[in-house]
């Protein structure tokens, strides 16, 4: 098997799938080649275009566009820490740990919930939260838009 049947195995064997179908590089009466790649694991490049060199380049200049749902991940809220009520959590967490968390009666994974809990509990109790509520959206993600490619 040679280089290029190992390559179209791999991708193959992997769910990928390269894009590019014509030789993409040629220089004066050398062999014409493939060296150009456009590798994806779906379905997901709508437009492949090929253009002739630019300049004295030997390579065909590729344009693609690709449709990518890319969540936006935003918080729907966070903690407001300069607003705090840390004394009030100190108190609070002034407490006989190895009686809350018990050693001989819980695992280590076991202590570090309790231990969590507490902690989480304590801070929604006592540092408030930012009012800022967004949501986790997808959107179409489009690196280079109609603006961009006109200037």
């Amino acid at each position: 098997m040679n280089s290029d049947e190992k390559l179209i195995d791999v991708l193959q064997k992997n769910g990928l799938h390269q894009h590019i179908t014509i030789l993409t590089r040629q220089r004066g009466d050398d062999k014409p080649h493939v060296l150009d790649l456009v590798i994806t694991s779906g379905d997901i490049v709508s437009t492949l275009e090929y253009w002739s060199p630019l300049g004295k380049s030997d390579h065909w200049i590729i344009s693609f566009e690709c449709q990518v749902d890319v969540p936006k991940v935003t918080r729907s809220s966070r903690f407001n820490y300069q607003k705090g009520e840390f004394d009030e959590l100190r108190a609070f967490l002034n407490r006989d740990w190895d009686q809350t968390l018990s050693p001989d009666d819980n695992d280590l994974d076991d202590m570090w919930a309790i231990l969590k809990s507490i902690l989480l509990d304590d801070m929604e109790r006592y540092i408030p939260k930012t009012k800022n509520m967004t949501t986790l959206k997808c959107s179409t993600l489009q690196p280079f838009n109609s603006d961009i490619k006109q200037q």
